[in-house]
């Protein structure tokens, strides 16, 4: 993937007087992210009010990817954390106006997890079941379309025996405590928890990727807030590249207060336990690997999701250039 470098994108920019008010549209902008760990540096700048105070802009919570990325092309956030795949999609599919990758935010932190009175040991044991994996198209949509596909099974959509079944992870959670779906591809802290719940873990998604590392959660924005908020969005990368920083410098990576910043978002602190399973199955990181990236798009290609044609040219900000930005 060629990258777009930060100068050509923020500095045509630089000359545009900026925005007074923090308003596309008649909507007010914010920050999206997800209430997992795996979004645990906007979780936590949302949790302590530091990054609303530092960009003049809210942090807002959505229930999966996709979701974001819709608020996104609506102009109602400058930028959201989200997985690659709606990444993917919207920058294919918008001719590289949306779903620009700013920064990586997490690495890993994804398990296929099964009920456990079925005999389920592997991917043939799928076979006939119900699976859920968050919203259609999502990023655990997309490892589990890949994961069967991969292993000569099909979806029920497509033809196959597998059923897929889109749902929140809260309603996955529930049904899967009540044995009433077979399993579920879900990234943490919900795969830990249903575990901790009776269910089995099969597969740590990490097993799937060269060196055990894929993108779980990236920085994302249009072409549009670049082009007119440059200064805001050069602020969110000092503040996530600072928090990344400093939580890993922390001597327990950060685990205390993100679980406690977990535990207000959800309204009831989660067991320590599951916490600190869930804690150790993924990594913090500003990488954004680009080829997990490009693995992805060929993925959703593979299953249907994309036309064969597009390319993600231009989709990553190269953070070697310096940006120049109004002050």
């Amino acid at each position: 993937m060629k990258t777009l470098s930060r100068r050509s994108l923020l500095g045509a920019a630089a000359s545009m007087p900026l925005l007074a008010s923090c308003r596309h549209g008649g909507e007010a902008l914010a920050i999206g992210y997800l209430n997992n760990l795996t979004h645990a540096q906007p979780l936590l700048g949302a949790s302590d009010g530091r990054w609303s105070a530092a960009l003049g802009l809210s942090m807002m919570a959505f229930p999966a990817g996709p979701a974001v990325m819709e608020a996104l092309s609506a102009g109602t956030l400058l930028a959201g954390f989200l997985g690659p795949s709606a990444a993917v999609n919207a920058y294919l599919r918008s001719g590289g106006k949306r779903g620009l990758v700013l920064l990586g935010a997490a690495s890993g932190g994804a398990s296929l997890v099964v009920n456990p009175d079925r005999k389920i040991e592997g991917p043939e044991g799928l076979r006939g079941r119900v699976v859920t994996a968050s919203l259609i198209a999502s990023t655990p949509d997309i490892s589990l379309r890949t994961y069967l596909r991969q292993h000569g099974l099909r979806p029920r959509d497509r033809g196959g025996d597998v059923t897929i079944l889109p749902m929140s992870n809260t309603e996955a959670f529930a049904m899967l405590k009540r044995r009433q779906i077979d399993a579920v591809w879900a990234q943490e802290p919900w795969a830990s928890r249903m575990v901790a719940a009776g269910a089995r873990r099969l597969l740590d998604e990490r097993e799937l990727w060269p060196h055990g590392r894929f993108p779980t959660s990236i920085l994302v924005t249009t072409r549009r807030a670049i082009d007119e908020q440059p200064a805001k969005i050069e602020r969110l990368l000092g503040l996530l590249d600072d928090e990344t920083a400093r939580l890993r410098r922390s001597p327990d990576g950060g685990f205390q207060e993100v679980s406690q910043a977990l535990g207000k978002a959800l309204g009831r602190a989660l067991p320590p336990a599951i916490l600190q399973d869930a804690w150790g199955r993924f990594e913090l990181t500003t990488d954004p690997m680009p080829e997990a990236l490009a693995e992805t798009a060929r993925r959703m290609k593979a299953i249907g999701y994309l036309p064969a044609e597009g390319s993600l040219d231009g989709m990553l900000l190269d953070r070697g250039a310096k940006a120049e930005v109004t002050r």
